[in-house]
């Protein structure tokens, strides 16, 4: 699993479009972080090029479940949440974009997260309340620019 420190953000948005966070490599970049199982489905899929069967078959899955992990990977993908956590112009303190992409991009437990981070399961939850509310914010003030 790549560890997600300031090096990897920094390289991670010079290196890809995030005006939308929606390019390839951008795409590929945040599968890395994926856990383990959908990071494989993403990666045969997308960077290989195989189709669903042929993954099932390599992976010993049946196509059903390479069909949800797929989808279960899209979505957290895609999150507009996930995807602004990448951004260069993301203000948030690293230890909070540390925890926030650990739960919602790589699937963490709160347990987890918090022993990684000396930290209590309740600051963990805190923290992430406050990068929800954060986004709602940042998403507000993105649409109030757009509107004026």
């Amino acid at each position: 699993m790549v560890t997600i420190d300031q090096d990897y953000l920094q390289t991670f948005s010079k290196s890809a479009d995030l005006g939308r966070g929606l390019t390839p490599e951008a795409i590929l970049r945040r599968a890395e972080l994926l856990p383990d199982e959908e990071r494989r489905v993403v990666l045969m899929t997308l960077r290989g090029r195989l189709s669903r069967e042929l993954v099932s078959s390599i992976t010993g899955v049946n196509k059903g479940t390479v069909t949800r992990r797929l989808q279960r990977a899209g979505a957290r993908l895609h999150d507009p949440m996930v995807i602004q956590l990448f951004d260069a112009h993301c203000l948030l303190p690293q230890q909070h974009r540390q925890i926030a992409l650990g739960r919602w991009l790589s699937n963490r437990s709160l347990e987890d997260l918090a022993s990684a981070h000396q930290l209590s399961v309740q600051q963990v939850l805190r923290m992430l309340d406050y990068v929800r509310g954060w986004f709602q914010g940042a998403r507000h003030a993105r649409t109030r620019q757009t509107l004026e």
